[in-house]
């Protein structure tokens, strides 16, 4: 969520939902789309704010920090790019997601990329094992009961 849908509410109705339960829960969390800002007349209203999009290590760092806070937390059990960035080299996300590791604000890592490939996640994992970074522990793959596309080369 990390301020895209709705600039976070979602993250702040978990937080009060839970209470001082946290601990009892995993919460899974995820950056990387445009920032929504809202609804207007039915129509999505996105920030145009391009510091605040894409999985750049400058603005991961800054994302879960706004996160954290929402969610009265002091870690995020899994933490997940939302959209591909081509913009941002993958190795930059994966350092700065590992740093967060290092940290202990996120416990896990994974990727929820809309569209993601198994091959996606595959080359991540090949380099950060080349690199000796953190390792995706999840992947939210696109299938539902009519796509099923995804099943093959992640149940292999």
């Amino acid at each position: 969520m990390a301020g895209e849908h709705g600039s976070g509410l979602e993250e702040s109705l978990v937080a009060e939902a839970l209470g001082p339960r946290r601990r009892g829960v995993i919460i899974a969390t995820k950056w990387g789309q445009d920032e929504i800002l809202g609804l207007k007349d039915g129509d999505t209203i996105f920030s145009e704010d391009k510091t605040r999009q894409g999985a750049s290590g400058r603005w991961i760092m800054q994302a879960v920090e706004e996160s954290l806070k929402r969610l009265k937390t002091d870690y995020i059990d899994p933490y997940q790019v939302h959209v591909a960035d081509p913009e941002t080299p993958r190795e930059e996300t994966l350092r700065a997601r590992n740093e967060l590791v290092r940290e202990a604000k996120v416990r896990a890592l994974g990727e929820a990329a809309t569209f993601a490939t198994p091959d996606d996640r595959n080359t991540s994992q090949a380099i950060a094992a080349a690199n000796g970074l953190t390792p995706f522990a999840t992947m939210e793959a696109n299938c539902s009961i009519l796509l099923r596309d995804a099943e093959k080369p992640i149940i292999q």
